[in-house]
């Protein structure tokens, strides 16, 4: 058996097909054939995986009361909010009308991804309503207990 690495054949896009040769599949092995959207990387094609890596980063440095359980939803919205803003980005170049006067497809997909985006930032507390419905305060960065709040309020003289 020979240490040749599988031939990737590049054409032109960041992700591509990839080919193993025949000498390095496994007898029986049909997964090759049946799926057809196993993809090689091209080299650089990460820029997107780090461009959402640094925005999460800055959604767990901005919001202090976010969990580890909330990875999943953190980084699905560094995900919509990088798609949206190159739907966005696309919408402006190629505009939102069509030559024959229909609106493009892409508005539809951009108004989408805003939308999901919006039900993310409810959900991990990005909004002033969702912080108030957390009980979230954020000048401490910390859950709050009105019940607590008020009577100590009231026990110092509202002060």
């Amino acid at each position: 058996m020979s240490n040749q690495k599988p031939k990737q054949t590049y054409s032109g896009g960041e992700l591509v097909a990839f080919h193993t040769s025949n000498s390095q599949r496994r007898p029986g092995n049909k997964n090759a054939v049946k799926r057809s959207h196993l993809y090689a990387v091209k080299s650089g094609a990460h820029s997107e995986n780090r461009r959402t890596s640094r925005l999460s980063a800055k959604v767990w440095a901005t919001l202090p009361w976010l969990e580890a359980t909330d990875e999943p939803a953190v980084r699905a919205w560094a995900q919509a909010e990088i798609l949206s803003t190159e739907l966005y980005a696309c919408l402006m170049n190629e505009g939102v009308v069509t030559a024959d006067g229909r609106v493009t497809g892409l508005l539809a997909e951009w108004r989408r991804t805003k939308e999901l985006q919006l039900r993310l930032e409810r959900e991990l507390g990005m909004t002033p309503a969702s912080r108030a419905s957390l009980g979230v305060d954020v000048a401490r960065g910390r859950a709050i207990d009105l019940a607590a709040e008020i009577t100590e309020a009231r026990q110092t003289g509202g002060k």
